[in-house]
């Protein structure tokens, strides 16, 4: 934000919620102790040193018979009924850590032990939490990380330290990896075959591959493709031997065009 030293992230969103939480904790334990070790009463009135009863786990406290109830029905000692309920702050407990997971994208899946769940639902609701982090690591992406290399690798040329270089013909660019980058590259592809499909589908396979030429680049798609899958570029073809491949595989076009023109022929 303008004017501001550091940047905001989720935590900003989630901070009320967990200011919530910590209060909700604390109420808690104290609920807890209240309902473990409640307040004692004492009657003022008994012969009775309250100063040396010790009201612990297993401790004997000694007293005459007529002093377990008095002529109004009061213990010489007994314990204060508060009423604390340490699970009523259960739901609010689970509701803002909710709230706070899903700031900071955090979904779980559901337990194995919550009824029979197929691979392919796990798989569903896996892809559903990918789609809700990936708005933010798209922007993660594209606001921080390219720019950061980006002006590192500018001032470290800049002072000589390191020169513009390419490997196998290719120049380097800034690419984030991880499970979010590998799920939207999956998405492009995706996205690219649905277009593909949807034109031969919709116009038929000539005026549709005829669409698709308009506003696809085939030669390129491949690449692309490979770029998006992350085919090592150890095992990929230089721009040369494409095109040497390229040359090998139209002259065998060309031969088997001819084969099949003589076989007409005879």
């Amino acid at each position: 934000m303008p004017g501001e030293t550091w940047g905001r992230g989720p935590g900003i969103d989630a901070l009320p919620s967990m200011r919530v939480l910590n209060q909700l904790h604390k109420d808690k334990l104290v609920a807890n102790a209240m309902a473990i070790n409640p307040p004692a009463l004492m009657d003022a009135s008994a012969f009775l040193n309250p100063y040396k009863v010790k009201v612990t786990p297993g401790s004997r406290i000694y007293t005459k018979s007529d002093w377990m109830g008095n002529s109004n029905g009061q213990k010489p000692i007994d314990f204060l009924t508060t009423g604390s309920n340490p699970n009523i702050t259960e739901n609010d407990i689970g509701m803002h850590t909710q709230a706070i997971n899903e700031a900071f994208y955090v979904t779980t899946l559901p337990s194995v032990n919550d009824g029979a769940k197929t691979a392919t639902e796990y798989q569903i609701r896996q892809n559903i939490a990918l789609e809700q982090q990936n708005t933010a690591f798209t922007r993660l992406q594209g606001e921080l990380i390219e720019k950061v290399v980006a002006r590192c690798f500018y001032i470290l040329s800049r002072y000589g330290l390191v020169e513009e270089f390419e490997v196998g013909g290719r120049a380097i660019s800034v690419k984030a990896t991880g499970q979010l980058s590998a799920y939207q590259d999956q998405k492009d592809i995706q996205n690219v075959q649905q277009f593909i499909v949807g034109q031969l589908q919709t116009l038929g396979e000539q005026y549709g591959m005829m669409a698709v030429q308009t506003e696809i680049d085939l030669e390129a798609l491949p690449d692309w493709t490979a770029d998006k899958m992350g085919i090592p570029a150890s095992i990929r073809n230089t721009p040369e031997q494409k095109a040497q491949v390229k040359q090998v595989l139209q002259q065998q076009a060309q031969a088997q065009a001819q084969q099949a023109t003589m076989q007409q022929q005879v």
